[in-house]
């Protein structure tokens, strides 16, 4: 709460690429890095099985997978709740999901899949506008 955050869910692997690569371009010190927005991403594992007997080796696979920087703004769920997924409009489970939240948890802006030209400047709008707001 009081500044601007990104958060990137995905559900499947599938997703969890497309994440990835939004995490490297936003990652400090790259250069489509956003100066003051924070970025946080929710990995939400749906496999019973997984649940059960894989806990460390999936959290294990993916902080190798993700840039060392954004280690801390990660976050694994081994629940998936419908109702959540419903209020979120999570309509595809295999891609990347994609929340602007403004200081107060209200989403301004969202999107979903790979990184384009087109989104990071919408995003990088977005979140100039939010900080701006903030210091205001």
């Amino acid at each position: 709460k009081g500044a601007p955050a990104l958060v990137l869910v995905s559900y499947r692997q599938y997703g969890f690429n497309q994440a990835k690569q939004w995490l490297e371009k936003l990652e400090p010190g790259a250069p489509d890095a956003i100066p003051g927005l924070r970025v946080m991403k929710l990995s939400i594992v749906e496999h019973t099985i997984l649940r059960a007997f894989f806990q460390w080796f999936v959290k294990s696979n993916l902080r190798r997978e993700i840039p060392e920087a954004m280690h801390d703004n990660v976050v694994v769920t081994f629940r998936d709740i419908a109702k959540w997924r419903d209020s979120a409009d999570i309509l595809n489970r295999c891609c990347c999901y994609l929340y602007l939240l403004d200081e107060s948890g209200k989403i301004r802006w969202r999107c979903t899949g790979l990184p384009t030209e087109e989104e990071m400047g919408q995003l990088n709008a977005h979140t100039s506008t939010l900080l701006k707001e903030k210091t205001a």
